[in-house]
């Protein structure tokens, strides 16, 4: 009777050891994420539906017609695609139809010799006329 008393005294104390600590580290963790902050976005963006790719790119030359701008960009990165879309390598140059509608919303970002994460999109054309298309500005 004495040995199965002890027996269950020790089997509590354990528990309760278990529990504390299980207890404190919660608690250490969740003062660690509260006093450091992720640096990166919270939430993090929709990826790219089927046929896109968010891309980091140059851009090298710009010419318009009466609604729309083609880029002349070289692809520095590649940050994420959707199903099915082409492979693009980095230092690929492909043209870009951006409408002129884009441009004026997003408050004219696009400028010859600078860097821009886009999201783009590519569309099977007729007779080979395949071309990739600006769908938005990204923030990465």
């Amino acid at each position: 009777m004495l040995i199965t008393k002890n027996y269950l005294i020790v089997v509590m104390f354990f528990i309760g050891v278990v529990i504390i600590s299980c207890n404190s580290s919660r608690s250490s963790e969740d003062k660690m994420s509260k006093e450091n902050p992720k640096t990166e976005k919270p939430d993090p963006s929709i990826p790219p539906s089927p046929g896109q790719a968010d891309v980091k790119a140059l851009v090298k030359d710009l010419s318009e017609n009466a609604s729309n701008i083609i880029a002349d960009v070289s692809i520095g990165e590649v940050l994420a695609y959707g199903a099915s879309t082409p492979p693009l390598a980095p230092g690929t140059e492909v043209n870009i139809l951006i409408s002129k509608q884009a441009i004026i919303k997003n408050g004219n970002k696009i400028e010859q010799g600078k860097t821009l994460s886009m999201r783009i999109s590519f569309n099977h054309g007729v007779n080979n006329n395949n071309a990739w298309k600006f769908v938005m500005f990204i923030n990465k």
